[in-house]
């Protein structure tokens, strides 16, 4: 979820929305679905994510020599 959605929902919705997905991801009709149609789930957390966004921003690249393109 992105930032603005999350500063529009209550706590309690999505919580309800976690539930909710967690319910779905692991009912076996849905296994079954992504199985047949050779679904991946790719399952991410919101602070992994932004943690992961935060460190690539603060990352100093002053001193990597990028390689010169012909």
């Amino acid at each position: 979820m992105n930032k603005n959605m999350l500063n529009n929902i209550t706590l309690e919705r999505f919580e309800q929305i976690e539930n909710e997905r967690a319910i779905t991801f692991n009912d076996p009709a849905f296994i079954k679905w992504m199985k047949k149609l050779k679904v991946s789930r790719l399952a991410t957390t919101p602070n992994a994510m932004e943690q992961t966004r935060r460190a690539m921003e603060s990352y100093d690249y002053s001193n990597y020599k990028f390689p010169k393109v012909k």
